[in-house]
């Protein structure tokens, strides 16, 4: 694998730095730095291979497969009438958890797992919902006439960050759970989707074309400082943290078609985990940090897949012929 640096871009300009001002935990990695990074390009795929020596080796140890209680949660069904289902992991005990004449997806679990947020189109736009995960109570949490969509829980539980466009155009903001303290984190006249947020809630990372292509960038919860992660050809999105904080998996067409990227904010090496000629996106990594869910075609039907961080195997999940994103785990 060849090694490639890296520089992150601030809103204001370029900026030669580290992302450790921004995340205090990996300053002892940066001081041990010896030269300034250059730009990172994914325009050049090859130069991204993975090797398995290459993977950190302080990766937690599992606890169950993928180091949680072995369910995912997932939307399936043809476009406009996708709901929410649970399975387990192999396969089995699934189950629909939403059944209506509308579409619901994007799921995520709440960080203890007794929670559910999704987006729905059942009250004419899209909305974020909350539902008990056993009970199935259902609660419009983003009750209005824009589109609300994107939910991603905090690593506490107490806030909710989405992606609105209810200011004129799509634009990142946080939440309480019940709906209330609405924030705007981001301001421009471009196109910010995909939030997350960090493992230790205080950066989110999302997508935007804010310099014509679509590229990832992190922001600052605090102070709001934006900068730029990934430089790479007009599409690079769906980004997920992995649980030590110091690496983003994400999708991006730099080789053509959509395969999965892993960034390591500490060094800024780009790993190319996926490569085919399908289209792979919306990772998830397990709670172990072992396994990445995603999305593919690689079979001709859009179902769940497994990726395993070690060698970089791929196993499938879900098997049907209908549409199956957006997984999660619990």
């Amino acid at each position: 694998m060849i090694t490639m640096g890296f520089t992150f871009a601030c809103t204001m300009g370029v900026v030669s730095g580290d992302i450790l001002a921004l995340r205090p935990a990996l300053t002892q990695t940066a001081q041990s730095a010896t030269s300034t990074p250059e730009p990172t390009d994914l325009s050049n795929p090859a130069a991204l291979e993975r090797t398995a020596t290459s993977y950190p080796s302080d990766t937690p140890t599992a606890t169950a497969i993928g180091g949680g209680t072995g369910e995912i949660i997932y939307h399936s069904g043809n476009i406009g009438e996708e709901e929410i289902y649970r399975q387990a992991f192999d396969g089995s005990d699934r189950i629909a958890l939403t059944d209506n004449e509308s579409s619901d997806f994007n799921p995520r679990w709440s960080p203890d797992g007794s929670q559910i947020v999704f987006v729905s189109e059942r009250d004419g736009d899209r909305d974020i919902y909350l539902m008990d995960a056993d009970e199935n109570t259902i609660i419009n949490l983003t009750r209005n006439y824009s589109n609300d969509d994107a939910p991603d829980w905090s690593p506490d539980g107490k806030s909710i960050v989405f992606s609105s466009d209810r200011d004129g155009n799509r634009e990142i903001y946080t939440m309480d759970t019940d709906g209330s303290s609405v924030k705007r984190l981001t301001n421009n006249l471009a196109y910010d989707v995909y939030p997350v947020f960090s493992p230790d809630g205080s950066l989110v990372a999302f997508a935007s074309n804010r310099t014509g292509d679509t590229e990832i960038y992190i922001i600052d919860r605090q102070d709001q400082t934006i900068f730029q992660l990934t430089y790479g050809y007009e599409e690079t999105k769906y980004p997920t943290w992995h649980p030590n904080g110091d690496q983003i998996i994400f999708a991006s067409d730099a080789s053509g078609n959509f395969e999965l990227y892993q960034i390591t904010l500490s060094t800024g090496i780009i790993e190319n985990l996926t490569n085919n000629l399908a289209h792979d996106a919306s990772p998830m990594v397990s709670p172990d940090g072992k396994l990445v869910l995603f999305v593919s075609n690689r079979l001709g039907n859009y179902d769940i897949y497994y990726l395993e961080l070690a060698d970089l195997s791929v196993t499938r999940i879900t098997i049907n012929n209908i549409f199956d994103g957006d997984p999660d785990w619990r």
